[in-house]
């Protein structure tokens, strides 16, 4: 019989004790590979960056544990920016933090922050937000920075009375309206948004910075009333009439470049201005005639008229005033310093106009038939926008291949006289030149019938009758009337016709010569 292994207990029990040993150090090895579980009173926070940053706050390990009472009891500064957070979840426990910054991150829902009342700075620049209204709530709010965001309603703001500093640059944002009542604000960046009417800006009389460069606005008299600014940015607008800043005695810098001013005159009164940043300007003015007459709106601080230069305009240099003597696309440039309290600035710009052409119209002359030897006339008549308009009269015998200028025709209405059947089939037309641009117009030609007149035979009443003697002896003689042949007239003797009547006179002189001759052989 085969002899049989066995252990006895001891062998056994100390086996199991190293195998059960051995799973309690690699069990604990493996939990603590683990992250940190939220247990019953402990706060979930599912992102690691931001888990990281609370506990930086807290004083303790990236990745340790955050109870509640740890949460809502912090009051200090949050500072997670440029950390790579996606999610908020677990925010919303700090339920007493003053200031968080979380900016340069990548999240968008911020229904974590809802209710952090208490908050009176939070920074969420250059993230993914466009949803603001989970921040309805915090009527603490004193700074609240959205900039470089993808933000287009605002309205969450009109519930943060206490707001004084506001950055909203690099957004959508269309209206300002939420703003209306947010007296305290005292900072307010709108640049590069959307914004056209800044009319909701009139009461906020608190303000001292306002940055509304690269928007839409055209009409700035929403903000004549803020006594108080001192730093005022409209650049890259589409400004022309800055009249509402004439009041705004506070002003130490204003930036106007990149808008449409021409007058600077209702600057002279801002005599504390340190930097006035006024060039780039590209005032258009409505389109003129060519040859009329433009004013300059071009003033200067004083009132002045500046004296723009130009490569297609003739520019008065005395008054300023231009016209173009051509038709096209036309810019005039200024670059002068003008006088602030002492002080002096750069104003430059450019104008751009269209010239027209003076729109010469002309119309046509009418056909004409007649007979001839009658009197006619051809008439045509031009008008235009600007300048006086000559004419000349041209005719072509050749279907209008080439003109001839008909001396002495320089009116609207060309006469002619006793026409003959020669000018039958000519062709005229009124050329007109316009004074101001030059333009040159010539009619529809009209063509001049001349019919010659009908020639009708008539009988010469003052031709005698004949008689011709019988040539038979028996009978008497038998008399026979040969009336004289009737001549053609038409008012005056042919020579044809007469020479005509002359060879019927002697024919039949010779037809009674021979009469007579063979009745007087008979008689012999």
């Amino acid at each position: 019989m085969p002899r049989r292994f066995t252990m006895g207990e001891n062998t056994l029990k100390k086996l199991w004790q190293t195998i059960l040993g051995g799973s309690a150090v690699t069990a604990i090895a493996l939990v603590g590979m683990l992250p940190a579980q939220a247990a019953p009173g402990d706060v979930a926070v599912p992102d690691s960056n931001l888990r990281s940053c609370m506990n930086v706050a807290l004083g303790q390990a990236p990745d340790a544990v955050i109870t509640e009472t740890q949460a809502g009891s912090f009051t200090g500064v949050l500072s997670c920016a440029t950390r790579g957070i996606t999610l908020l979840t677990g925010l919303e426990a700090f339920t007493s933090v003053n200031e968080v910054d979380l900016r340069g991150n990548n999240f968008q829902d911020l229904s974590a922050l809802a209710g952090l009342t208490e908050l009176t700075v939070l920074q969420l620049s250059e993230n993914d937000i466009v949803n603001i209204s989970a921040l309805a709530g915090l009527g603490k709010l004193q700074t609240l920075g959205l900039n470089y965001n993808n933000v287009v309603d605002i309205a969450a703001v009109a519930g943060m009375p206490n707001l004084a500093d506001l950055g909203l640059f690099g957004n959508n944002v269309v209206s300002v309206e939420p703003l209306k009542l947010l007296t305290s604000l005292k900072h307010v960046d709108l640049y590069e948004n959307d914004v056209a009417d800044v009319s909701d800006l009139s009461g906020l009389a608190n303000l001292t910075f306002l940055r509304l460069s690269n928007n839409k606005v055209t009409d700035i008299s929403g903000l004549a009333g803020l006594a108080n600014v001192e730093d005022l940015l409209l650049s890259e607008n589409s400004i022309t009439d800055i009249s509402p800043l004439s009041g705004l005695t506070n002003l130490e810098g204003l930036f106007l470049s990149g808008n449409h001013v021409a007058n600077v005159a209702p600057l002279a009164s801002l005599s504390n201005l340190e930097t006035l940043d006024i060039v780039d300007q590209m005032a258009v003015l409505p389109a003129i005639y060519v040859g009329a007459n433009q004013e300059s709106p071009i003033k200067s601080t004083d009132g002045t008229t500046i004296i723009p230069v130009s490569t297609t305009a003739q520019v008065n240099a005395q008054t300023g005033a231009w016209r173009f003597p051509q038709a096209g696309s036309n810019e005039l440039t200024w670059a002068v310093n003008v006088g602030i309290a002492g002080k002096q600035f750069s104003f430059a710009g450019t104008i751009q106009q269209q010239s027209l052409p003076s729109g010469l119209v002309v119309t046509a002359p009418q056909d004409k038939s007649i007979a001839a030897g009658a009197d006619t006339s051809f008439s045509s008549t031009a008008t235009s926008a600007v300048g006086t308009n000559s004419v000349v009269w041209e005719s072509s015998t050749d279907d209008g291949d080439t003109w001839v200028v008909v001396p002495g025709a320089t009116t609207a209405v060309l006469s002619i006289a006793d026409a003959g059947v020669e000018r039958t089939g000519t062709l005229y037309r009124a050329t007109y030149t316009n004074s101001a641009d030059g333009a040159v117009v010539s009619s529809l030609p009209a063509r001049l019938t001349v019919t010659a007149p009908t020639v009708e035979p008539t009988v010469d009443p003052t031709l005698p009758s004949t008689t011709i003697p019988s040539t038979t002896s028996a009978a008497p003689s038998t008399t026979a009337t040969a009336a004289a042949a009737p001549l053609a007239t038409t008012g005056a003797n042919s020579p044809l016709m007469v020479a005509g009547g002359s060879l019927v006179l002697l024919a039949l002189g010779m037809v009674l010569l021979s009469a007579r001759r063979r009745t007087n052989n008979r008689t012999h």
